[in-house]
């Protein structure tokens, strides 16, 4: 592998996206958020139902329990542990979103960075806080039932979500305006954790790509990496990897090799501690408070390398079909709706229903479709409205005085 300039991306066709340069949409990268998407909604209901599947990645918080379903062990396996893996489909969104928003630096369009960070608040917040706001309301409504869930199942995270008592409207207020992008913290969607390393990452990775304007230079991104685990200590993982995503295109990666570096990433991604598949891995991280650690630092690992050979054409056919990609334009949507379906919708349908198997398959389908129909129209006007508004802000923050604005044409991606 060498470092790859601007020219050899353009005369191959690829690095910066499949069907041209920056601005265009990369139909293989979109349509692995939508499969990302799907995982992250299986992997919080099996957190919910199967709790015991997840012992392997922290035994304090998925205890074995006295009944265990019949799917926990197999879901233990590696390999259908990408099905548990929930902390590789966030580092692989993380990877995603470093991948998109650095498209214009690479393209020599260094300036339009400026774009993206102006705007970056408001492209999270305009579809963060209505979220927030709409949690608040089913918590005074009564809706949840993650308590009576999590007495049945023994899912003691499960019964940690949407505290009713910590729930308050000054508390949506707060979290609507600042405390979710500063520490994400949120008693009201705790998958909005996230958030905070979607901003603070961005906000990083945008400024050390503005640093560098005439290419990648080693010592300012090892700086970055020296800051960042200053920062935020072990949790720097989650913004490392949105680094890694962003570095993506400035490795030139031999067609030969792409099928096996995608494989690798899969390998990386279904990473199990104590498995004997990964027995060889050494575990950097030793202290009790740290050692779940290891699972995100070899899943940034498998995330990166996922993302790299899918941008180079890995499983373009497949994942440029078109329902994949309409998960991928709902995937943000659907990443802030689905718990308050989960603890809501899906709750009730689970304590309504006779225990089994079919039971529990129906509540799935009904608790995936559920999600999609509501993110449909929610990422059509609001998430939609939020890019917009973004680039609008940071057009309007940049532009050069005296410049006529112009309208900016071309596909929107997902993660700008």
């Amino acid at each position: 592998m060498r470092a790859a300039g601007p020219g050899d991306r353009q005369r191959e066709g690829r690095g910066i996206g499949a069907d041209g340069g920056a601005g265009t949409r990369h139909g293989g990268l979109n349509g692995l958020r939508g499969v990302l998407c799907i995982q992250i909604m299986i992997v919080h209901f099996i957190m919910a139902y199967v709790p015991d599947a997840l012992t392997p990645f922290s035994p304090a918080l998925f205890p074995p329990t006295a009944d265990p379903h019949w799917l926990a062990p197999w879901l233990r396996l590696p390999g259908a542990s990408l099905l548990t893996g929930g902390n590789f489909a966030v580092m692989t969104f993380f990877a995603l979103s470093g991948y998109v928003f650095t498209l214009n630096y690479y393209a020599g369009k260094p300036d339009r960075l400026r774009v993206t960070l102006w705007g970056r608040y408001i492209r999270l917040t305009v579809a963060m806080a209505p979220i927030v706001l709409l949690s608040w309301l089913l918590s005074r409504g009564g809706f949840y039932a993650t308590q009576d869930v999590a007495a049945a199942t023994g899912s003691i995270a499960f019964g940690a979500q949407m505290p009713a008592a910590e729930m308050t409207l000054a508390n949506a207020l707060r979290d609507m305006a600042w405390h979710v992008l500063m520490t994400g913290e949120s008693h009201f969607n705790t998958a909005l954790w996230t958030v905070r390393y979607e901003f603070l990452g961005a906000l990083m990775i945008l400024l050390l790509f503005l640093a560098m304007p005439h290419g990648v230079r080693v010592v300012p991104v090892l700086c970055f990496a020296v800051l960042a685990a200053l920062v935020f200590g072990p949790f720097a993982i989650f913004v490392l990897v949105m680094l890694g995503g962003a570095l993506v295109n400035a490795v030139r990666i031999p067609a030969r090799a792409v099928p096996a570096l995608a494989f690798f990433g899969l390998f990386m991604g279904s990473y199990l501690p104590g498995h004997a598949p990964y027995s060889w891995l050494p575990a950097p991280f030793t202290a009790p408070d740290q050692v779940f650690f290891n699972v995100p630092l070899y899943n940034m690992v498998g995330a990166v390398c996922l993302v790299a050979a899918v941008a180079r054409g890995f499983g373009g056919r497949f994942l440029s079909a078109r329902p994949l990609q309409w998960l991928g334009d709902l995937s943000y949507s659907a990443y802030l709706l689905h718990l308050l379906v989960l603890c809501s919708v899906s709750a009730w349908l689970f304590l309504a229903l006779p225990r089994g198997d079919l039971a529990l398959l129906l509540n799935l389908v009904v608790y995936i479709a559920v999600v999609l129909a509501l993110a449909a129209p929610y990422s059509a006007i609001v998430d939609a409205a939020g890019i917009n508004w973004a680039r609008r802000f940071g057009t309007w923050v940049t532009r050069p005085p005296g410049e006529v604005p112009r309208r900016r044409a071309g596909v929107v991606h997902p993660a700008e």
